[in-house]
């Protein structure tokens, strides 16, 4: 064979085989654009997650801390009904000693009639 031929054969693979290269390098960059373009989607996705949890978490924390301020309001109005309860039955045990007492000091007499308030 002649030197030109194996040449031109070679010089004819070498196109070929650049333009299976360049074809194959070009879809590569192609799917590393990709992925990157895909991994700062989810970074992003990632970040908006992380501070929705973070933004959840501080408000758990209010509602905690709310819940115990409002329990013990609660305790402390229990205290206040509580003590308001033994104030009522402490005044109507003395209302009803009164009631008695006024009328163990009542005499009731019988068959005598009670002057009218005009013959006074």
């Amino acid at each position: 064979m002649d030197s030109t031929l194996i040449k031109t054969l070679l010089e004819s693979q070498e196109r070929a085989y650049k333009s299976a290269m360049d074809t194959v390098v070009k879809q590569m960059n192609d799917r590393i654009i990709k992925l990157e373009s895909t991994v700062s989607d989810l970074t992003t996705s990632l970040q908006f997650s992380q501070r929705e949890i973070d933004d959840l978490k501080s408000t758990i924390k209010e509602l905690g801390k709310e819940k115990q301020f409002i329990k013990f309001k609660m305790d402390q109005q229990a205290a206040v009904i509580n003590s308001s309860k033994s104030d009522i039955e402490n005044l109507g045990e003395r209302c009803n000693y009164m009631e008695d007492y006024s009328r163990r000091n009542n005499i009731r007499i019988s068959g005598v009639e009670e002057p009218s308030s005009d013959e006074k």
